[in-house]
């Protein structure tokens, strides 16, 4: 997969993973605590952001290089598979 749509994928899964998570959690915080509707937006808002950019910045970390070789030995003729 290429650079440009390994981060896309990443956003698209960070932004998933927010609404999945993140929204859920602070709209069951504003119905059971007393708490002011803007700031469980604003806690949503930044929330969901900061899911993105660690799920980008994870991408990074994990991305596979061109020269990496690949590990694991092969099975020899002789060899059946498990």
């Amino acid at each position: 997969m290429q650079a440009h749509g390994l981060g896309r994928a990443c956003a698209l899964f960070g932004t998933v993973v927010a609404f999945l998570t993140v929204i859920p959690t602070y709209m069951i915080f504003y119905v059971v605590q007393p708490m002011p509707g803007v700031m469980v937006i604003k806690q949503c808002i930044f929330d969901g952001i900061l899911i993105v950019l660690l799920s980008l910045i994870a991408a990074f970390i994990y991305r596979p290089t061109a020269a990496q070789p690949l590990t694991g030995t092969r099975l020899q003729s002789s060899q059946a598979p498990l």
